[in-house]
Order: C-alpha cells, then structure tokens, then sequence
C-alpha cells in the first residue's frame, strides 16, 4: 500500500510538473499588423474625435499591448493631452459597446513631426482573447484641436491591404461609429500573451495515474 501512495503521488507531482511548464512557456508575440512603409494619409485625434481600427485574432491568449505608427505636431499645439487608447468588442464589425479598457501614455512618448511605432500597454486588462474574434482599439486625447496623428492607408484589396479589420472614427463622446470611406487601414500592431493549448504530455499523465489504479485493482 506504502508503495502504491509513493508512486500515485510522483506521478500526480509529475503532473503539477507539466501543467507549471505550460504556464511558463507563455510568451508574448507579434499576432496582427498593419505596416506598410508606403502609407500617406493619417487621421488627427482630439478630443473631440476618436479613431478606431478593428482587427481579427489569430493568436488565442491575453491581449498585451498594441502599438500604433504616430507622431504630434510641434509648435503651436505645444500643451498635448496625453493620448489614449480604449480596446472595444465589435458588432457585425463595427466597434460596439463600453471600453473593455482604456490606458493613457505621456505625451513626451510620441514623436514630434516623424512617425514611429508607439506602444499602449493593456496587459494589466488581462482581456482574453480568441482566434477568429474580432476587437478593435481606438485613440484619442483630451486636447483639441487633435495633435496626434495615426498614419493610415487605403484599403484597396490589393496585398498592402489588412484583411481583417478597418478603419473607424466617431466624433466623442458617444456618436455612431462611422467606417472611412474610400475604405482605409490604421498602421497598428498588436501582440498576445499565447497560452498554450492543453498538452498531450498532461493527458498522458492523467492516463498513467488511471492505468496505475487499474493496476492496483487487479492485483487485489
């Protein structure tokens, strides 16, 4: 009987072992973009307009953050408000429904006159998300006339297009959310915490404990 307690509960430990490694092997990772070198157009955000991009999962996990290709004008928008960004659910793909989050960064973190990638942390949300599923973020500030400006391109069809979303703005703090027409695509970036599927190695586990007290039933 000793015996038996002793290796049911190795295997268990064995287990716990496996299930603790999938955990730590979680990684963050680049899951969808929207970056091409060619783009011409942007969008102002102030605090009267928000700009929003819809995007579809690919990756399942945790969302972690999003980074979105910006730049502020100099002088004479010289006091901007800090910018920020709301992550939202959609409807038939359109942004719907209350923020699921909304973080702010400082000013000083988007560069004057030359665009560059700027990075909104949401993982504090821990906001899950799934393949297939359709989100979208949108940014805005407190300042106006809208300093910020988020390079965006036309959406045409063709292979700089991003398949999976689109461009939106609506005027704050509550008007219908409106798609850019000719149709258009923010430059964005968003990354996923991946959480990895169960593992084959735990099935095998729970099945060696089963096995062992098959084992121990028949020798009775």
């Amino acid at each position: 009987m000793r015996h038996f307690v002793v290796f049911l509960v190795s295997i268990i430990s064995g287990v716990v072992c496996l299930i603790a490694a999938e955990n730590a092997s979680a990684a963050v990772v680049l899951d969808q973009q929207h970056n091409v070198p060619t783009s011409t157009a942007d969008s102002s955000n102030g605090a009267v307009s928000e700009m929003a991009q819809t995007f579809t999962v690919g990756i399942a996990g945790t969302l972690d953050h999003i980074d979105a290709l910006m730049f502020q004008l100099g002088a004479p928008f010289l006091t901007n408000g800090d910018p920020r960004l709301s992550v939202y659910n959609t409807t038939a793909g359109v942004p719907s429904g209350a923020p699921l989050v909304t973080v702010q960064i400082p000013s000083a973190s988007v560069p004057f006159n030359n665009a560059a990638f700027v990075t909104f942390d949401v993982s504090a949300a821990n906001i899950p998300v799934s393949v297939g599923q359709v989100l979208a973020f949108g940014i805005w500030t407190t300042s106006d006339p809208g300093p910020y400006f988020w390079l965006e391109d036309i959406d045409n069809g063709g292979p700089n297009s991003y398949p999976g979303g689109a461009a939106f703005r609506r005027t704050l703090p509550n008007q219908p959310w409106q798609a850019f027409t000719p149709p258009m695509d923010h430059e964005f970036k968003t990354f996923v915490n991946a959480v990895p599927e169960p593992s084959t190695l735990v099935l095998a586990g729970m099945g060696i404990v089963g096995a062992a007290c098959m084992l121990r039933r028949r020798r009775k």
